[in-house]
């Protein structure tokens, strides 16, 4: 009378063949699901990383831009100095790299050290934005628009510049009115991108 009782006690103590297959069944698919809910989470995460990042640096150069161009045609007036003895160029001139389009090279010059005069020896003071080749430059001593040697604003590894464009939309009493486009994108990830637009108000040119 042993036997009965004692497949009833194993029955009871364990599970079939069936149940272990259907219960490890279950727990694949709920590891699954996890894993797949944490690589999604993760690849959200860093999308909104390089979003953040992509629109800080937008930020940033906007705010040089127009820091920078409100400055065109400066010059510090003195006693000792007058408009005769400068080397003024025409405040603002907008051009391009022959390579890219137009409207996407701007240069001007502003007395940087506020001596009167804009200096020709350091190229300091001559100042200047353009789009080369997915980046925005920064001109460095006083070269043009066709000329390298410009200093990259962004970073090219990461951040593409896909536009960039200066317009002069009014003028009145020496006064100038610039509007300027950009958008940016990632390079790493199709679809993460920004554009700004800004007018800028020169009071020199």
């Amino acid at each position: 009378m042993l036997g009965p009782k004692l497949k009833t006690q194993n029955k009871e103590a364990g599970m079939t063949l069936i149940e272990f297959l259907i219960a490890s069944a279950l727990g694949t698919s709920f590891l699954l699901s996890v894993t797949t809910g944490v690589a999604a989470f993760k690849h959200h995460l860093t999308l909104s990383q390089h979003q953040v990042l992509l629109t800080n640096e937008l930020r940033l150069i906007r705010a040089t831009l127009s820091m920078q161009l409100k400055r065109a045609g400066f010059y510090h007036a003195s006693p000792s100095t007058s408009l005769n003895n400068t080397t003024l160029s025409p405040a603002i001139t907008i051009s391009h790299h022959a390579a890219e389009s137009a409207h996407s090279c701007i240069l001007f010059d502003y007395d940087k050290n506020q001596n009167g005069v804009i200096d020709t020896s350091s190229g300091s003071e001559h100042v200047g934005f353009r789009l080369r080749d997915g980046s925005l430059e920064y001109r460095m001593a006083g070269r043009t628009c066709d000329q390298n040697g410009w200093h990259d604003l962004n970073d090219i590894e990461s951040i593409k510049v896909t536009h960039f464009e200066v317009i002069r939309t009014a003028v009145s009493e020496g006064e100038s009115l610039y509007q300027l486009s950009l958008a940016m994108a990632c390079v790493h990830f199709q679809g993460i991108a920004v554009t700004t637009s800004l007018l800028v108000q020169v009071s020199n040119d």
